[in-house]
């Protein structure tokens, strides 16, 4: 059935209007672990993400902060080709139910081929099957084809920070934004 997860634990996301039928999405696991590292050093890029976290050599893609079980990964012919990281937003009782997205990757030979969409299709689920009512994200101005994504989905504008960021000697908004499941 589409959307809901199969006892392995994998997403079969139906088709809709960007999500293809053949990207299928599963929860991360240990294993994951190069191809997701070696996707968020091809994935981001000064428009979209953090210059000075992406630079230079890491040599795991999760810490203590973000464990494979916060991710959802998407696969396209059989090859991870993004990610969303996706976690409660608050630690604290008077905030359950708010989730926030702190990530969402897609291999730029992927791109155009509904992996974004059903990423987003499967985090909604996935928050409204732990008791989740709203989902938050930031995104950066500069990165057009992400804030289309987010508006295409139902995320409205709830804050906008100007001049947040200065990356690559350019100053940078930030937009927060949400949706009610």
């Amino acid at each position: 059935m589409p959307g809901q997860a199969n006892r392995l634990g994998v997403m079969m996301v139906g088709v809709t209007d960007a999500v293809r039928q053949d990207v299928t999405i599963r929860r991360g696991l240990p294993t994951d672990e190069a191809d997701l590292l070696a996707l968020d050093q091809a994935a981001w890029g000064p428009d979209s993400g953090f210059p000075s976290l992406t630079e230079g050599e890491r040599d795991s893609f999760f810490t203590e902060r973000s464990k494979p079980e916060d991710h959802l990964v998407a696969l396209y012919d059989e090859r991870i080709v993004g990610y969303v990281k996706l976690v409660p937003r608050y630690p604290f009782v008077e905030g359950d139910g708010v989730y926030g997205v702190y990530g969402l990757a897609v291999s730029p030979q992927a791109r155009g081929l509904g992996v974004g969409s059903a990423l987003l299709t499967a985090s909604e689920g996935e928050a409204r099957r732990r008791g989740g009512r709203k989902i938050c994200l930031n995104v950066l101005a500069t990165n057009a084809p992400a804030r289309r994504l987010y508006e295409r989905h139902g995320y409205e504008v709830v804050g906008h920070a100007r001049a947040e960021f200065v990356i690559n000697g350019r100053l940078v908004d930030d937009y927060s934004l949400a949706k009610f499941l």
